[in-house]
């Protein structure tokens, strides 16, 4: 399964993405809020991409996930990156602005396509998928790591160490 998520103001990226033979091949990938946004009326693509369209709690679908796709034009700030991170999931994602980069930290613990670019996804998807898995697993670790930076608690310590002084 590839969860792909999306946020843009037009015909979505991830509806042109997953209408490419390409993501075909997979056994199932599922789409949420935008493509839905723009096909208000079609429940999938075909037998191996299906719409789910706005979920409250999207993670029964994530930790199905062999990767999390974020083809977004604009995140704010990006915490479904985070959400991600903090499942173990692998995340491939456009470098749109508020997040995505600093969040995967330039490639480091995931993996980054230049933002609206088919070819540029396709060819760091194929380099996910040949990833070696010592790399895979150093990308992951260190996701998770960040991820915990921006939990509730750490927000607390932080303000808590900020009204002390």
């Amino acid at each position: 399964i590839i969860l792909f998520k999306d946020r843009n103001s037009k015909r979505t990226f991830s509806a042109e993405i997953i209408e490419l033979s390409y993501f075909n091949t997979f056994k199932e990938a599922i789409s949420s809020v935008g493509v839905k946004k723009v096909m208000p009326n079609v429940r999938s693509l075909n037998d191996s991409v299906k719409l789910l369209g706005y979920k409250k709690n999207v993670y029964k679908y994530l930790n199905q996930a062999q990767c999390f796709i974020l083809t977004s034009l604009w995140e704010d700030p990006g915490f479904v990156l985070l959400e991600a991170s903090y499942l173990n999931k692998p995340i491939i994602s456009s470098n749109c602005p508020n997040g995505p980069l600093e969040i995967l930290d330039n490639n480091k613990r995931g993996f980054l396509f230049q933002s609206n670019n088919k070819k540029d996804l396709i060819s760091v998807f194929d380099d996910f998928k040949n990833c070696p898995k010592n790399i895979l697993k150093k990308k992951l670790i260190k996701a998770k790591i960040n991820s915990k930076e921006y939990t509730k608690f750490n927000h607390y310590l932080s303000i808590k160490k900020i009204l002390e002084i």
